[in-house]
């Protein structure tokens, strides 16, 4: 998963993070225990809409890569769009005249996602310094 300078022999990715991922079951697990890349990954046990199923998705990802190279946090205020972009006041009524439900994807989308924002931006500075 390293992708290598041809001449210098120096990673270009050198740690990943990966946010709530989705399609867990659909890699090759038996090739997960070989990534030698650092990985963050943050799971969001917050139910929401968009919620998928941690056992299914970032545990058992996380369950699959090399420990020594892992690192897996779960905080428990964060819900799966929780990693997207701030909501503005009229994201609702928006998102609702696209498809309706999708309004949801806004909920707690303000103040408590700048905070969230924070916690993730702090997660992975501290990975990246100190894979």
């Amino acid at each position: 998963m390293t992708v290598q300078r041809s001449k210098q022999n120096v990673p270009l990715i050198q740690a990943i993070a990966v946010f709530d991922l989705g399609g867990t079951q659909t890699f090759a697990f038996d090739t997960l225990a070989e990534v030698k890349t650092p990985l963050l990954v943050i799971g969001a046990p917050k139910p929401s809409m968009g919620s998928l199923d941690l056992n299914r998705e970032s545990r058992a990802l996380v369950s699959a890569l090399p420990e020594e190279t892992t690192r897996y946090i779960e905080p428990a205020s964060l819900s799966h769009f929780d990693f997207l972009g701030l909501c503005t006041e009229r994201a609702v009524e928006i998102l609702e005249d696209e498809i309706a439900g999708d309004g949801e994807i806004c909920e707690d989308g303000a103040v408590e996602r700048i905070t969230d924002h924070a916690l993730i931006a702090n997660a992975v500075i501290a990975f990246c310094a100190n894979p």
